[in-house]
């Protein structure tokens, strides 16, 4: 039997994840001290205390690095490893980390960076995103094809695609898709356009920080952001 670890994108995030591993190991403990670090973020405060921040772009993506991390090392810790590993999004971070091409400070340091370089792009509530449920990818590409500002992103799985782009362009496509038969189309919580065209001039600007990062050869084969187009 074959193991792939899988890894979240935003939208996965919640108040106290990770906090029973902390609460039950010493070394989750000091992954959160290296991940506040590496961060320059309370990162104790942000997983486990009440706060609106873990739902901001440049706060949400090392939280989640750093739960999912921590997750890891509690399966590898009981000789659970991966013989492959991806992620959705933000997740092919850990999916690097997990494959050891990276490591898990740089990983929380540089989704730090990202996220708030895409904040800084797109500030919070002038993109989003929706998840269409039920409906083919020509029938979607045909509705939002004359909305301007709405694009495809992530083709998920048959039957499960997710638009983006400005969020009056996303909202008018939304009613749109249900009426073209979609069974449920739903706004993702995320503070931005993920995977839109409106971002790019983040992934140009982090690119010079990925260019000076340090990355290993593979230990484990890695499938880069499984859900690009």
């Amino acid at each position: 039997m074959k193991i792939a670890f899988a890894y979240p994108g935003q939208g996965a995030q919640k108040i106290g994840m990770a906090k029973d591993f902390v609460d039950s190991f010493d070394w989750a403990k000091k992954m959160i001290d290296e991940a506040s670090e590496a961060s320059g973020i309370d990162m104790a405060k942000l997983l486990f205390e009440e706060n609106d921040d873990i739902n901001i772009t440049e706060y949400t993506q090392p939280a989640l690095v750093t739960a999912c991390m921590i997750m890891t090392k509690a399966l590898t810790d009981e000789g659970i490893n991966p013989d492959i590993t991806g992620g959705l999004s933000l997740g092919e971070y850990c999916a690097l980390v997990a494959s050891g091409a990276m490591t898990y400070k740089d990983a929380v340091h540089l989704t730090r960076i990202r996220g708030s370089l895409m904040s800084n792009t797109v500030p919070a509530g002038e993109g989003t995103m929706a998840a269409v449920i039920g409906l083919g990818s020509d029938v979607i590409e045909n509705v939002i094809k004359d909305i301007d500002g709405c694009t495809m992103a992530n083709y998920n799985c048959p039957g499960q695609i997710v638009i983006t782009g400005k969020t009056e362009a996303v909202q008018k496509a939304m009613p749109l898709l249900s009426e073209a038969g979609a069974r449920k189309v739903v706004q993702l919580n995320v503070s931005g356009p993920f995977h839109s065209p409106m971002l790019k001039p983040a992934g140009d600007e982090l690119k010079k920080y990925l260019d000076d990062a340090e990355i290993s050869a593979l230990k484990v084969p890695y499938v880069a952001n499984c859900n690009a187009e």
